[in-house]
């Protein structure tokens, strides 16, 4: 439900700039465009250039799997890291709205700025350290103890690197 408040934000017009839903508030919080820019600030432009026109037509097929792949890899990290701010993120590119938001959700890969502690810089979430491998508010000592309870073929399962959490 705090999901579909917040992207309600995006969809009626003059509301966009509220992005920030306090838990417990019918009030939106605005939030401001300078933090956004200050964040923004702390990290340096640089430019990738790439010609793939003087590889083979083969090494170019192989080069777009890679990419490919990469593109795979980039959504195993969003869901292990931060499926909310995967929401966020693919919500802000449907809409078309690209600027500072967007910007720092991808480079964070998520809604925390790691730079400064892992402070949210939208929407209603604060940080949890076992991001999405570990349900939230889970201690170390309930998960040794779930884990503990498993079957051997559970635990099998369950250490797989080849398991990915729902």
């Amino acid at each position: 439900m705090k999901i579909a408040a917040f992207l309600l934000c995006f969809l009626l017009p003059g509301l966009a700039p509220r992005l920030m839903m306090p838990a417990g508030t019918g009030s939106p919080e605005v939030l401001a465009p300078e933090v956004l820019d200050k964040y923004l600030a702390q990290y340096s432009p640089y430019e990738m250039r790439f010609d793939a026109r003087k590889f083979s037509p083969r090494d170019q097929s192989m080069l777009k799997k890679l990419v490919e792949a990469a593109r795979h890899l980039d959504t195993i990290y969003w869901l292990q890291t931060s499926k909310y701010g995967m929401h966020l993120r693919d919500s802000l590119v449907q809409r078309g709205m690209q600027g500072t938001l967007l910007t720092l959700l991808k480079r964070n890969g998520g809604p925390f700025e790691l730079l400064n502690g892992y402070a949210a810089f939208t929407g209603d979430q604060s940080y949890y350290p076992g991001d999405e491998l570990y349900p939230r508010g889970m201690s170390e000592q309930q998960f040794d103890a779930y884990y503990k309870n498993l079957t051997e073929e559970q635990k099998k399962e369950f250490m797989s690197p080849y398991t990915a959490p729902s």
